[in-house]
């Protein structure tokens, strides 16, 4: 079964939701979080947040068929809704760049542009479109592929948040330890997101400087506080009016509440001033706000937020398994569910072009050097046996070559030293032209000697019976003539030339009788005897 891990790579904690399934049917095998070693009086650095993500990994144990989805900080990209004069996907996807070029201070050459239609009317369309600097983007893939999580899925957190929807129009706030997430919601799908460099860890902050107390202790008076205000939420629907008017929250607010409603004024007004503008320039009203993030768990915060922004709050229930982060999981399930396929939303994808994501590449180039050096040593290692054998066969072919050389030597009555012989052939060649010059000289001499000499005689016709060289080649190594039979032990190249030579004797009424026998295949070729009856009678010679 495949295995699918969500990343977010947050400041406080590193959480990861992990799938298991396939074909699109994937269940929540289990979320956990690894803790980020903090620093006093300052943000964790990246380094110590891939440490604590190397640590989660481990814990995990996920090996090279595991499949990543993280997200890219909002914070350091650029989200613009641009109006484009018609609605064709492919004329939209060739002319946007213009379009964005004359909005944004940036040279787009340097950034990685992205985009998603989010409607179309008959007047044209609306598109998101994110920019992202390609230097950053580069370093954030580079970075967690070298803790072992190449992300197959990358998306902008804020767009990511898109996934949880439900009707009209609402915006998810994650409130995290560094930095806060505003994403507003229509028909299912992200229109507008921004990052607030302003979380959790400036509450703590605000404690610390005030109070004196450690990093610890500041951490542990914020969430044991209660953010209480005695206004009234009101809003003109049908919703029942939420108001904070217990005793307890009508009591006098401690001054730990009040330092933390001092410095969670100015992301509130922050909160407050983005929906306003979102309101004004789409023209649609916020219907409601949905809080997550570790810092949204503050006690009295969904209260405050209600009063402050005037609209339903309520918090985002992902059904989280992780006990020690129960509100901080809705990145980390948004990024596993985007690379495992499922969940509907339409988030842009920063894994295209130059960044598309190639698989495991490091260890596929890993294993094709692994396969290129033992296909490089098995040919180094058949080279050198090719070589050794070679040597071994010249060396056997030089000394039946010497050996031929000493039978024509001996046969045609010729110095060895002064036969050079190219081939076989060239030596049969050499035999045969020595019996013809020897037949001349009988022929000379048959005027002045009564009679050819019958052993002359015989071979001269044995000669001539003898195919020609280059139908059928033979080397003869043994040749006994007697009165009554000739006996020939040779050699040939295969059991047709061998056949060839017997047929060639018979069809001399001299040797009709002959017979070959003793056929053996040899690293020469067909090792073979002649057998030739005689009916006349010659002295004997061997």
């Amino acid at each position: 079964m495949a295995r699918i891990i969500g990343i977010d790579l947050g400041s406080w904690a590193v959480k990861a939701t992990v799938l298991e399934g396939g074909f699109s049917r994937f269940e929540v095998e289990t979320q956990r979080s690894a803790p980020v070693a903090q620093s006093e009086g300052s943000l964790p650095s990246v380094q110590a947040r891939l440490e604590a993500l190397s640590a989660l990994l481990s814990d995990l144990d996920t090996d090279e068929t595991c499949q990543f989805g993280a997200g890219f900080p909002v914070n350091q990209a650029s989200m613009r809704l641009v109006q484009m004069p018609f609605t064709d996907k492919n004329q939209i996807a060739q002319t946007l760049e213009f379009e964005v070029e004359g909005l944004v201070p940036y040279d787009l050459e340097d950034m990685s542009l992205s985009h998603r239609i989010v409607d179309a009317t008959g007047e044209g369309s609306g598109v998101l479109a994110a920019m992202v600097p390609k230097e950053k983007l580069h370093t954030h893939i580079h970075q967690l592929s070298d803790v072992g999580a190449d992300p197959k899925s990358l998306a902008i957190d804020g767009d990511a948040l898109g996934v949880y929807g439900d009707h009209g129009t609402e915006a998810v706030i994650d409130i995290g330890h560094s930095r806060t997430i505003v994403t507003v919601i229509m028909d299912n799908q992200a229109t507008f997101s921004r990052g607030i460099s302003i979380g959790g860890w400036h509450l703590t902050q605000a404690l610390r400087e005030t109070f004196g107390f450690s990093e610890d202790e500041a951490q542990k008076r914020k969430h044991s506080a209660r953010l209480a205000t005695t206004a009234v939420a009101e809003w003109d629907d049908e919703e029942e009016t939420q108001a904070d008017t217990s005793d307890e929250n009508l009591a006098e607010i401690s001054r730990e509440s009040q330092v933390l409603l001092t410095a969670l004024a100015p992301l509130l007004a922050s909160i407050r001033t983005t929906l306003v503008g979102f309101e004004d320039s789409s023209g649609s009203e916020i219907d409601r706000i949905k809080l997550t993030g570790g810092s949204s768990e503050l006690a009295g915060l969904e209260n405050l937020m209600k009063v402050e922004m005037g609209v339903p709050v309520t918090k985002l229930r992902t059904g989280s398994r992780d006990l020690h982060a129960p509100a901080g999981h809705a990145l980390s399930g948004a990024h596993a569910e985007r690379a495992a396929g499922i969940g509907g939303s339409r988030t842009m994808e920063l894994r295209q072009g130059d960044f598309k994501y190639r698989g495991n590449m490091a260890n596929l180039r890993l294993i094709v050097l692994a396969c290129a050096a033992v296909v490089l040593c098995g040919i180094g290692v058949g080279i050198g046996l090719f070589a050794y054998e070679h040597q071994q066969a010249s060396q056997r072919l030089s000394a039946l070559d010497a050996q031929l050389v000493d039978a024509v030597a001996l046969a045609s009555g010729t110095d060895a030293a002064e036969l050079n012989f190219e081939s076989p052939d060239d030596a049969l060649l050499a035999l045969q032209m020595k019996t013809l010059e020897t037949s001349g000289l009988i022929d000379l001499l048959g005027p002045v000697v009564s009679g050819i000499p019958p052993v002359v005689s015989t071979l001269s016709q044995l000669s001539t019976a003898l195919p020609d060289p280059g139908a059928a080649r033979i080397d003869v190594s043994d040749l006994t003539v007697t009165a009554q039979a000739i006996n020939m032990k040779a050699t040939t190249e295969d059991y047709d030339a061998a056949a060839n030579i017997e047929a060639a004797l018979v069809e001399n009424i001299r040797f009709k009788r002959a017979r070959k026998g003793d056929e053996k295949k040899t690293i020469l070729g067909i090792s073979f005897t002649v057998n030739i009856p005689l009916e006349e009678e010659a002295g004997e010679e061997g």
